[in-house]
């Protein structure tokens, strides 16, 4: 922001020699209070907040009638002295939890502004005001409400372009007189960075996701430029970003947050160990947290292109359209690691390939952080995105029996995951992981039949046996883990869990009537099996027929086909018994 034509900001001599006589060592006080706070004692937590609190609300009180000294010229500097006291005791009562009196003190804080028509003396102080009450009736999920005031607060800023910065809350109480204007300047574009992020956060939680990333994108941009940002924070802020356009197919865009975030973090490493000073345990824990979070991010994007690329995606990306072309981080040269990793859709397993590995590779390094005995939740995620990639990977190869090597190493992982967890303490978790071994079993039965002869061998009929028995043992567990004590399933199981489940018994009545007998009675077994398992489907259709038909109305009528056909099916088998 340059000065141009208008002088730059200063008190006038009336004015600073009543605050010195009137303000300035009550201010000076107040300031010493504020910072011992922190040594109050529990029982007396604000004590001395307090004590600060009764000399701001004294200082108030001598301003409410214009002193004399004040009067003719100096009228408006007294609205924003005013306004100043305001915005301190906002900040007392913000500190003290007392959020109510905080919200009145900022709206005193404007009104006393209203009465001030040079801008160069109100931007800044408005700005304060405006984005803490964005702030504040955001912390209280009134979103609409925070938006309007971190608007006007944007508003505020874009109408200063160009003029002299603002004299800063503390110049006018006398509390910070030794800055200049290049101080004042970077003050006052903090706030706009401050009000940018409060904006995407708002945006966020209004479900507004493309201005949200926008927002977060100019955050950033102006951290970076004026280097007022915590490294790990703003690595964190970057890669979170970048799943915003991972997720709207902005490749380039997501590549190069990541690629940012990862360089930020690096940069920062190679600063401390330049500083040659030992961090401390809770810093060198935040790093490696961190540096785990940003791989899995790096995992995330690689599961993305080639899920994309799988199901034939090419949007192009919202994000992209929104903020018109391609932005980058112009501080942070990333151009040899960006040119290491695709950022298009892949079409065959050699594209995809690269992606796979280097999935991989950040998920090998997350999983030093993440340990199945500290954070098993984490870690089992871990492991079912290892598995998805092999999912994907297998979807790029033609050869059946790699395939089914690839969904073999998926079997392994995650029954190991599996076998590790205790279902009084992580029943979600084995949910999830038995259903996945179920539909993993399944799909390798319908590859193995492929891959089969018309004719196939006793090793491979018992091959595909042993896998639709597995398949079903999955399927079954997943399934007796809804049922009570006494082995009764429950009538009144929720929606979300409804549909998982009656899927679960229409793949184990498709799966039993794939096993291959070695005769006739054997096969009618097996029909017998699956004929029970979509009659138990249409019994609970019975007891909740229209929630059953909410979530599983298409496969429904499958079933009832299916349950008519299949005593047909006996009866010719018993013929040729």
């Amino acid at each position: 922001m340059a000065g141009a034509s208008v002088g730059e900001p200063a008190l006038p001599p009336l004015l600073r020699a009543w605050l010195e006589a009137h303000v300035s060592e009550d201010m000076k006080q107040v300031e010493r209070l504020t910072r011992a706070s922190a040594d109050d004692p529990e029982s007396e937590p604000y004590r001395s907040l307090y004590a600060a609190r009764e000399l701001l609300a004294g200082l108030r009180a001598g301003l409410c009638g214009c002193p004399g000294e004040l009067s003719g010229g100096c009228r408006e500097d007294w609205h924003v002295l005013c306004a100043c006291l305001h915005l301190q005791l906002a900040g007392n009562y913000s500190s003290t939890e007392e959020t109510e009196q905080g919200r009145e003190s900022y709206e005193a804080c404007l009104q006393s502004l209203e009465g001030v028509r040079s801008k160069v003396k109100t931007a800044g102080l408005s700005m304060v005001a405006y984005n803490q009450l964005g702030l504040l009736w955001g912390n209280r999920s009134e979103r609409q409400k925070a938006l309007e005031y971190l608007l006007k607060s944007k508003a505020v800023y874009e109408s200063h372009i160009g003029l002299p910065a603002p004299l800063t809350e503390k110049q006018w109480l006398l509390l910070d007189e030794e800055v200049g204007e290049s101080e004042r300047e970077k003050a006052f574009e903090d706030l706009h960075t401050h009000t940018l992020f409060y904006l995407a956060q708002v945006y966020g939680n209004l479900s507004q996701p493309s201005l949200s990333a926008l927002y977060c994108q100019q955050t950033l941009s102006r951290q970076l430029d004026t280097c007022c940002c915590d490294p790990i924070d703003w690595s964190l802020n970057a890669a979170t970003l970048s799943q915003h356009y991972l997720g709207t197919g902005a490749l380039v865009q997501a590549r190069h947050c990541l690629a940012c975030a990862s360089r930020m973090l690096c940069r920062h490493e190679e600063r401390v160990e330049e500083e040659g000073k030992e961090p401390s345990a809770e810093a060198k824990d935040q790093l490696q947290h961190t540096k785990a979070d940003i791989s899995l991010c790096w995992a995330k994007y690689s599961i993305g292109v080639l899920q994309r690329s799988k199901d034939g995606e090419d949007t192009g990306g919202e994000g992209c359209a929104r903020s018109g072309e391609a932005f980058t981080f112009h501080s942070l040269d990333v151009s040899e690691l960006e040119s290491a990793i695709p950022a298009e859709l892949v079409t065959s397993y050699e594209s995809a390939r690269p992606l796979f590995l280097l999935g991989q590779r950040h998920l090998d390094a997350a999983r030093q952080f993440y340990t199945m005995e500290s954070f098993a939740s984490d870690c089992v995620a871990i492991i079912q995105d290892r598995s998805l990639l092999y999912k994907l990977l297998a979807h790029f190869e033609a050869d059946a029996s790699l395939k089914c090597r690839m969904h073999k190493r998926r079997i392994d992982m995650l029954s190991d995951a599996l076998n590790q967890l205790n279902p009084q303490h992580f029943l979600m978790l084995c949910r999830q992981l038995m259903y996945e071994l179920a539909e993993i079993h399944y799909g390798m039965v319908d590859l193995k039949i492929v891959q089969s002869s018309e004719s196939p061998s006793h090793h491979a009929i018992a091959k595909i046996n042993r896998l639709i028995s597995d398949g079903v043992n999955y399927f079954q567990k997943f399934s007796d883990s809804f049922t009570d004590r006494d082995g009764n399933f429950p009538s009144d199981l929720e929606e979300e869990q409804l549909r998982p489940v009656l899927c679960c018994r229409l793949y184990m009545a498709r799966l039993v009537s794939k096993l291959i007998a070695p005769n006739p009675t054997s096969q009618l077994s097996h029909l017998h099996k699956a004929q029970l398992h979509y009659e138990w489907i249409l019994d609970y259709h019975q007891q909740r027929p229209q929630a059953v038909e909410r979530v599983f109305g298409q496969e429904l009528q499958v079933c009832r086909e299916m349950a008519d056909l299949l005593p047909l099916k006996m009866a010719a088998t018993s013929c040729t018994n």
